[in-house]
This record gives C-alpha cells, structure tokens and sequence, in this order.
C-alpha cells in the first residue's frame, strides 16, 4: 500500500467512535473500546480461527522481540522504547505460549526481553515470566539445550538485581549446558552469570571473569565486553572491594561510551560512584552517581535509579546533608513503587540513614527496624545496615545496638566489614569492652587499609583516640584525634549530631588531663598527618601499649570498675547502674575478669582485688 492510502486509513482510524488513539511514547497508537473488543474476541473464539491468529500474533512479536538481540543496530533504543509500548501484545503472546504448551517459544520470548527486564525497570515482571515456565520441570525435557542454558542465566542475572544470593547452583548448570552447546557467545554469558552469582566471593568469581574475557578476545563484538566490565564491577561491589570496581568501571566506561552502549554506561557510572564514596572521595561520587540517576530516569531504568538512590542518599548523609539524604529517600520510595515490594525496604534504609544525619536517632531506630523486617541479612543486604547499630545506640539501647552490631558484622566481608566493625567498636566503648573495641577498630583500619575504604574512618579513629585516652596514652589520643578531624576537613564527612555531645566531652576531658598546650602540640600533629600515616599510626601505637593477655595489668580500666564496685558488696544490678551499663554487660566483663586471673568466684575475685589494693 502507498502512503497516500495509508494516511487516509490513518485518518479515518482516528474519526471512528470504536477506537481510541493514544500518544503517551511518541507515537500514535490506536485501540478498540474495550467492549468492542472483547466483543471481537467473541466472535474470534466462535469462527474456530482462534487458535491460528493467536499463534501468529505470538510469531510476528516473537520477531520484534528477537531484534533486542542486535544491540549494535543504530536503532536499537528506538526499537526498544517501541516493544517498551507493545507488552501488552507480549504478554498475550507469553501467555498463548503457556497455554499451548510451547515451553521453548515462551522461553525464547522471555529471554529476548531480557534488555527490557533489566534496564526498563521491569525486573519483578521479567523474573515471574522465567520462573513460571522454569518450575515446569517435566516440560523443559524437550526444549533445546541452548534456549534453556540462556533461560536460566537470564534468572540468575534478574535475581542478582535484586540483591539475593543462592542461585550457584542454576548458574552452573546453564553454565554446563553452554559448553555442550558450544557457542563462545553463549558460554562467555553463562560465565558472567556464574561470576555474579559468586559475586560475595572474589576468589570464587575472579577466574569466570578472567576466562570470559580470554573467549571474548576471539569475538567481534564490544557489547560482550561491557558485559564482562559491568559483572566484574558488580561483583566487586558486592565484595566490598573499592578499587576493584573503580578499575573495571573504568575499562568499562571507556569501551560502552565508544559503542553507544547507555544501559551499561549508567551502571558503570553508578559503580563508579559506589567506589568513590566508599574511598571517602563524597563530591567525586555524587557526580558519577547523579549522571547514573538521571540516565536511568531518562531512560526508565527505575532499578537502577533505585541503586543510584541509595548510595546518593548514604553519601549525603555521611556529609551531614540530611535534607539531601531525605530527598534521595523520598525519590527511592516512588521508585520502588514501580518495583518489587523488597525493593521499599532499601528506601526504608536510606531514610533511616536521613535520620541519622538530622540526629533523629529515634526516627532512625523505627525506620531501621521497619527495613530490617522485610529483608534477609545476606552478605550483600548487611552493608546497607553498617550504620544501623548508631541510632538505637544513641537513644540508649545499648543491648539492641550490640545485638544489631553483632548480626552485621557476622553477615558483612570486605569494605561492610570494615564499616561494620567500626560501628561494633563504638557500641563496645559504651559497654565499657575497651579492650574489644581495640581489636574491631584495629580489624576495621587493616581493612580499610587492604581496601582503600575510607567511608566512616574519622570514626575508626576516634574510637581509637578514647581507648588511648582510657589507657593513659594521652599524646596519642590526641594525635588521633587531631588526624580524624583533619580527614574530616579533607572530605567533608560529618559526626552524626546526636553523637557531638560525648565527642565533645572526651576531648574536653583529654584536654584537661593534658593540659592546653600539649593537648594542642598533640592534636596538630595528628592532623599534619596524610591517610595513610594516619592509619599507620594508629596501628603503629596499639603495638607499643599493647596490654598483657592475663594478669591483673591485663584488666581495662571499665573491668578494673567493675572489680571495684564488686569489692565494695554491690551487687550486678547496682553496679550497671553506676556505670551506666546494663547488667548482662557487667555479667561479660566478669566472666572475662575471671578468664584473665584464672579465677572461679566473686570471693576470689575480691580477695586477688585485695591484694592490689
């Protein structure tokens, strides 16, 4: 048909009463009133040609569909905002797939919307398609080797998106079929799905990576690469690894600028961010995260928008913009709106950390338990809560503090650790476990050190600035004192405000101890130093002070009160309120009294006390 006749039909489309003509994507649309069509759909079942048009209708979109596969086409994103507008006529096709039983065409449809699962926000959707043809166990006997290997990567790859680990084991047998199969291609995506899938273990995950990019030497085709770049700057991610992700986003970067490859161009550039904020370089991440947010919200990749939220809305708080970090919370939760139910809980998170940099720590404490209800602690999830242990800490729940300390810390690896165990360090120095908050400050500086993760340090060493304090090192204590202060300038990262107050006087106290000028001397000292002397340095100073394991000079000046006060008839009640402990903390630091002097009773315990008298 010419164009002239076409535009008439055109024409005479748009004045009739029975069809509705929509712009909502650019192009004009047109559909039947919902009663005439169903009416049509009446009379199709009738005529006995239902089946026959529905299977060609499912045909000509499985056609559209299969275009997704050439992403270098110069088309490419037109054709799939296009399908983006059709999947109503997709979902027809899937289902008339299913109910024919024709498992191997609704795989094959499932996987060639992959694109639109992940980068159009469509994930939840994507994933229910997969698994409601996977769970047919019986009905894949016969589907080919390859479209099922393809199947399963892609459910690996849309459950990784959602942050939840366990799928290895599908990984590896897509990855088994894919070398049956043969296809380089098709063999270097079932290794980037296994690699992801172990993305918490580097050692596991590095050499799917390495041999994915050994076969794709041997391809013509970029696109294989940004893949390759965008799983080992996840996986890195995942495991905490900062300079990890910076390296692969940057080889990344360089390759999908240079093919137009947008999706994987605003992932990496949120991975960049990632490893920015988490090397404390806050403004540098903010750039590369606010250039992923507004590529993904242009392009309705409401996911990835969702993750460039939520490290948008930590970094903000960390810099103490709180109506910022409240802003990138808001956002997330009309994102997650359009996403899976799971996904409001990571807006939950970021609004919890709002609080926090507000000093709103009550606020903090229900938000951080209302997002802790809703998700499962994995290696992945526990980084989003490093910081949680702070707010009920600050309204004086030092118990739920420890207990949330302690699940984190037991659930984190890499950088979350790190962060994790400095926080750990902080709830230990208000139970009065001087000694145990050392050891976590000291764990979190070798690997912040191993990482080069410097998000939350000013806090490592502050912590570690009260032990030197409690201990008698007071030169020491200053200097640390001055160091984490002068990283602070650096980076601009602030103390939450309901913590200013106990800052305050633990440096007014050293001050005193020291006098004006020398606490002065110390602390100008401290902040002459760079990062890493300052790590250093702090490590550097345990080792020299270092108390004996056992012995009555083994005990920390908290133990030593409880010892006491235990002398002086109290009982455990009496003395966690002199110290302003609870009473399980004073019951640890007896039993850990004991364990040092080798001890069995508290009659014992106040004689050897006597003793010292």
């Amino acid at each position: 048909m010419s164009e002239e006749p076409k535009r008439r039909l055109v024409d005479r489309l748009g004045m009739s009463p029975t069809v509705i003509a929509e712009n909502t994507t650019g192009r004009t649309r047109y559909r039947l009133l919902e009663t005439v069509r169903q009416y049509a759909l009446e009379k199709l079942g009738e005529s006995g040609e239902a089946d026959d048009v529905r299977t060609r209708h499912r045909d000509h979109f499985m056609t559209v569909a299969a275009v997704l596969d050439d992403r270098r086409r110069p088309d490419y994103l037109e054709h799939l905002h296009r399908i983006d507008g059709e999947m109503d006529n997709f979902r027809a096709a899937f289902s008339w797939s299913v109910e024919a039983g024709d498992i191997e065409t609704a795989l094959r449809l499932a996987s060639a919307l992959f694109p639109l699962w992940q980068d159009g926000g469509r994930n939840g959707e994507g994933l229910a398609w997969l698994e409601q043809v996977l769970g047919r166990q019986k009905s894949l006997e016969p589907v080919d080797a390859a479209v099922l290997a393809r199947a399963l990567m892609d459910r690996v790859m849309l459950v990784v998106w959602t942050l939840r680990t366990g799928r290895l084991e599908e990984a590896d047998r897509a990855l088994a079929l894919a070398r049956d199969v043969g296809d380089p291609a098709l063999l270097i995506r079932g290794l980037i799905a296994r690699g992801v899938s172990l993305f918490y273990d580097e050692d596991l995950a590095g050499p799917c990576f390495v041999q994915a990019a050994e076969l794709a030497q041997g391809l013509d085709d970029p696109w294989i690469w940004t893949q390759i770049y965008v799983g080992q700057a996840s996986s890195g991610l995942a495991a905490g690894d900062p300079v990890a992700v910076e390296k692969s986003a940057a080889n990344g970067l360089r390759v999908s600028t240079a093919i137009g490859n947008h999706a994987s161009t605003r992932v990496l550039h949120w991975a960049q961010g990632w490893s920015r904020a988490h090397q404390a370089d806050y403004h540098g991440a903010l750039t590369e995260l606010d250039m992923a947010i507004e590529e993904a919200s242009a392009a309705h990749d409401t996911m990835l928008q969702l993750y460039g939220l939520l490290v948008q809305g930590f970094t903000r708080a960390a810099l103490g913009d709180s109506d910022g970090a409240h802003a990138s919370a808001n956002a997330s939760m009309t994102a997650a709106a359009d996403l899976m139910e799971f996904f409001e809980d990571i807006g939950r998170a970021i609004g919890a950390a709002a609080h926090q940099a507000a000093g709103e720590h009550e606020a903090a404490t229900r938000a951080y338990e209302s997002a802790r209800r809703g998700v499962e602690l994995n290696p992945v999830i526990a980084g989003l809560f490093s910081w949680s242990p702070l707010a009920p800490l600050a309204c004086g729940d030092v118990d739920m503090a420890r207990e949330w300390a302690d699940e984190i810390v037991a659930a984190c690896h890499g950088c979350y650790l790190a962060e994790a165990l400095m926080v750990r360090s902080q709830v230990m120095i208000a139970q009065g476990e001087t000694a145990q908050a050392e050891d976590d400050a000291q764990s979190s500086l070798t690997l912040a050190m191993e990482r080069h993760a410097h998000f939350g340090l000013p806090l490592t060493l502050e912590t570690l600035a009260r032990v030197a304090t409690l201990a008698g090192s007071h030169r020491e204590g200053g200097r640390l004192y001055g160091a984490a202060e002068a990283i602070r300038q650096r980076t601009g990262e602030r103390r939450f405000p309901s913590f200013d107050a106990g800052y305050e006087a633990a440096t007014e106290e050293l001050r005193t101890a020291m006098g004006d000028s020398v606490f002065e001397a110390a602390w100008s000292e401290g902040a002459a130093l760079s990062t890493d002397e300052a790590i250093a340095y702090a490590q550097r100073g345990r080792g020299e002070r270092k108390r004996p394991a056992s012995g009555w000079k083994s005990l920390t000046p908290t133990e030593l009160d409880v010892v006491r006060l235990l002398t002086e008839g109290l009982p455990n009640k009496d003395i966690a309120t002199r110290l302003f402990i609870s009473p399980r903390t004073v019951e640890t630091h007896l039993t850990h009294v004991y364990a040092k002097l080798g001890l069995a009773s508290r009659v014992q315990l106040a004689q050897e006390a006597a003793r010292h008298a």
